[in-house]
């Protein structure tokens, strides 16, 4: 479901903000943490660059990043240049999976033409003939994830 992320409505608008992340949803709790990151990282890449002309950004590709203990997927322009940092919710404890959902947080110095409300009703439209794929035990397993466009708790 495409639509924006209930805490911040409203309060970034009266800030004078705008969105700068999407709040990622259905995210398959069953697969080990750096490989579900990876994954959603480059859905989302493969998402952004279906609307390349639309967005200005020319193709988007994902790399997988690990940073000590923090796992994350970068999401650079075929320039090299980051747009966004895909970082998923682990379950914590011992188990080494995704808690079901994550962010897709902008960079500061991310050109972003189109309100991120918007992008992610363009997701809504693109998510059914492009579902999120992986092979578990052999078997392959689909699913259609849902983002949220918002705005991070850590700025203003």
């Amino acid at each position: 479901m495409a639509k924006r992320d209930r805490e911040s409505d409203g309060s970034a608008e009266k800030a004078g903000g705008q969105d700068n992340c999407f709040v990622i949803r259905s995210i398959p709790t069953k697969v080990p943490f750096a490989e579900v990151t990876e994954l959603v990282g480059k859905h989302m890449a493969k998402f952004l660059s279906s609307y390349k002309e639309r967005l200005g950004w020319g193709d988007v590709s994902a790399h997988f990043v690990k940073d000590g203990k923090r796992e994350s997927c970068q999401l650079r322009t075929s320039g090299d240049t980051l747009v966004a940092d895909v970082r998923l919710v682990p379950q914590g404890g011992s188990k080494p999976h995704c808690k079901g959902s994550g962010f897709c947080n902008f960079a500061a110095d991310a050109e972003i033409r189109v309100p991120l409300a918007e992008v992610a009703e363009w997701f809504e439209e693109w998510s059914p003939s492009n579902t999120f794929t992986y092979v578990r035990h052999g078997d392959s397993r689909f699913f259609v994830l849902e983002l949220e466009a918002g705005r991070r708790k850590d700025e203003g």
